[in-house]
């Protein structure tokens, strides 16, 4: 099936060859790694590790990362091939890699390097819809594009309307989401500038009113109380705990009524998508409890902690 969903016009402000890629997949290719896309799995030469979407070959004691992706393959699952199929099995390892390795993938996917991220955002955001759409469907569990459909799909619903501000945001599909919905207003809030450029520059394309802004979650600068709801999905696991307590705090102090959290629960961080500490439910019960909120701990596809603050 072929069915690609690109978003079909963008400013020109933005420069496509800049290293702008969004997310915390903000890095280029360096020497080290080169991602091609290639016509057949077997073309080029002998490869060093060869999956069902991607080859490994050493050239001139450079890494070449291969793949035979189409356009319409290109969505936010590609995070999970990687993960399977790369570096869960230790072929390559760390974060930075697979951020270096998905950039690559997406930007090799699609000749012009602004029409490939369009075609990636366009593409996830139809196949979450679609996960909405069916719930449950075959294929759709326990990969990325599943899981998150399932995680957005309870933030929406634990966002009242009003003025909301998602830190951490990365590629930014709730926060799109959630202008969608046309019940308040909208800032993504992330620390990559690129990231911010090329997500604002999305959402002007998409007719969504997004406000953006650069900054750590643990500084943002904006007064106290300056929104209704602050979000913090599946941010927490990438800061350490001195950062994730500080983070939590300015949350805090920036919400009107009530801070959302979510956080995969895992036994060990997941290193290659960043994750420097792992959450278990009874984590989020004591890391709720020391801010001397009300708060309730919950699970849906990890879990999650709401905080009020009125």
């Amino acid at each position: 099936m072929n069915d690609t969903h690109p978003i079909s016009a963008l400013p020109q402000a933005i420069d496509p060859l800049a290293p702008c890629p969004p997310g915390r997949y903000a890095d280029h290719l360096v020497s080290v790694l080169r991602t091609q896309r290639v016509h057949e799995p077997g073309d080029g030469a002998g490869p060093v590790v060869r999956t069902e979407h991607f080859r490994l070959t050493e050239r001139r004691g450079r890494i070449e990362v291969s793949h035979w992706l189409r356009p319409d393959e290109l969505d936010n699952d590609v995070a999970g091939l990687l993960e399977v199929e790369l570096f869960a099995p230790g072929w390559l390892s760390g974060a930075e890699i697979f951020e270096r390795v998905f950039t690559g993938v997406v930007r090799s996917c699609v000749d012009d390097p602004l029409l490939s991220w369009c075609t990636f955002y366009g593409n996830t955001l139809a196949r979450i819809r679609q996960c909405w759409r069916a719930p449950g469907q075959a294929g759709q569990q326990g990969t990325p594009i599943g899981d998150f459909a399932a995680i957005y799909r309870r933030a929406l619903r634990l966002i009242p309307p009003g003025r909301v501000l998602d830190l951490g945001s990365g590629f930014g599909f709730l926060p799109l989401l959630l202008t969608k919905r046309r019940r308040g207003s909208v800032i993504a809030a992330d620390l990559s500038p690129g990231s911010v450029r090329l997500l604002g520059s999305l959402a002007g394309a998409l007719g969504s009113p997004l406000e953006t802004l650069v900054c750590d979650a643990a500084q943002v600068p904006l007064p106290a109380c300056s929104v209704d709801t602050v979000t913090a999905i599946h941010l927490l696991e990438h800061l350490g705990p001195e950062h994730c307590d500080r983070a939590l705090r300015e949350a805090i102090r920036l919400a009107r009524n009530q801070v959302v959290v979510a956080v995969p629960l895992e036994d060990e961080p997941t290193a290659a998508y960043g994750h420097l500490h792992s959450f278990t439910r009874a984590d989020l019960v004591r890391l709720g409890g020391r801010q001397g909120r009300r708060f309730r701990v919950s699970e849906h596809h990890g879990g999650w902690l709401v905080l009020r603050t009125n």
